[in-house]
């Protein structure tokens, strides 16, 4: 039985031993499917834990994909998906074109599994001078 979580975190249920690549998930056992951490694997993404925006570019993304999980999978992948690349994609880009951003200070970054900043993430943002 799959259940899908709202913070993109899958589990499944199985009622009997299953076998698979070498591991024995024992009866009951829930698994943890985080698709984020799948972005994070170097054997597929190279440098992944930089920055790049392009890294998908050439590549063929589509749904059932078991190393691009940005919108969930299967029957429950979310319905609005297309909808929300193309807002996305929008937004990001006028907001990239209009404005400069930078670290005001040195932030830690924890990963547990997702991102995360113990002692915060601070940056300057200001309108950028060519506009």
């Amino acid at each position: 039985m799959w259940k899908s979580k709202a913070s993109s975190i899958s589990t499944v249920n199985s009622p009997k031993e299953n076998k698979r690549t070498g591991y024995t998930i024992p009866a009951g056992w829930m698994v943890m499917v985080i698709s984020s951490v799948v972005h994070l694997d170097p054997e597929i993404y190279e440098n992944p834990f930089e920055f790049n925006p392009w890294r998908w570019e050439g590549k063929e993304l589509r749904s059932g994909s078991k190393t691009f999980m940005v919108f969930g999978g299967g029957i429950r992948q979310c319905a609005g998906s297309e909808y929300a690349r193309l807002q996305i994609s929008i937004f990001l880009h006028h907001l990239v074109t209009t404005y400069d951003f930078s670290l005001s200070k040195d932030s830690e970054v924890v990963r547990v599994p997702s991102p995360f900043f113990p002692n915060g993430f601070f940056m300057n943002i200001s309108k950028c001078s060519n506009k």
